[in-house]
């Protein structure tokens, strides 16, 4: 993570933020803090997303590479471009994937 980066700081002025991690992932605590800060600093507003895959850094960009893709993209679309994605109008502002059940299963 950038430490020049001050989440709080930014207060409403923070951009839309997606976050991926995995359960193992070496970086998930910071992923965490990040995820919060930029909450806080929305004020709990739409545009911040946490995504948490099975698995560790590295497992979950090589195993889940195109889900991260596609999601990614289609977040852009909603955050960026001001898209709503199949008719989608809210998403939860976190996305857990279930270890140990079928893959692709989400809370």
């Amino acid at each position: 993570r950038d430490q020049a980066c001050d989440l709080h700081a930014l207060g409403a002025q923070c951009p839309p933020i997606r976050i991926v991690a995995g359960w193992w992932d070496i970086f998930l605590h910071q992923a965490l803090e990040d995820f919060a800060a930029a909450r806080a600093a929305r004020g709990g507003a739409a545009g911040v997303e946490l995504v948490v895959y099975a698995g560790g850094h590295f497992t979950t960009a090589g195993k889940r590479m195109t889900d991260i893709t596609w999601d990614t993209l289609d977040w852009y679309d909603r955050h960026i471009q001001g898209r709503a994605a199949g008719g989608e109008t809210a998403r939860r502002p976190i996305k857990a994937e279930v270890v140990g059940a079928e893959p692709s299963e989400f809370l």
